[in-house]
């Protein structure tokens, strides 16, 4: 997590797919945390995770990520999370460039 805290900010990556079991910390108190430091990237944000209670999806959506998938995961699943991340990040976009205020 440290390493992630340290890089990302300077990445401009749009997209972050992580793990929920980090090595020094989870992928809560990752994404919490740049959100906390008034991070506004990414803008679309994916948890993997061995984890697939409802519980465990909640608090991913709580953490501020738009998708929570279970482990394994396939290539093929990738490849879906991030057409699904292009979408609504360029709708995102549309809208705000037709309403500069939202």
């Amino acid at each position: 997590m440290a390493e992630a805290l340290a890089t990302l900010p300077e990445a401009g990556c749009e997209v972050l797919i992580s793990d929920i079991g980090l090595p020094d910390g989870d992928g809560w108190q990752l994404l919490q945390r740049l959100r906390d430091a008034g991070k506004s990237f990414p803008g679309y944000a994916i948890a993997m995770s061995g984890y697939g209670m409802d519980a465990d999806r909640a608090k991913s959506k709580a953490a501020g990520y738009t998708q929570h998938r279970v482990k394994p995961l396939k290539s093929d699943d990738f490849e879906e999370m991030l057409k699904e991340a292009a979408r609504t990040l360029d709708e995102e976009r549309a809208v705000a460039r037709t309403n500069p205020a939202v």
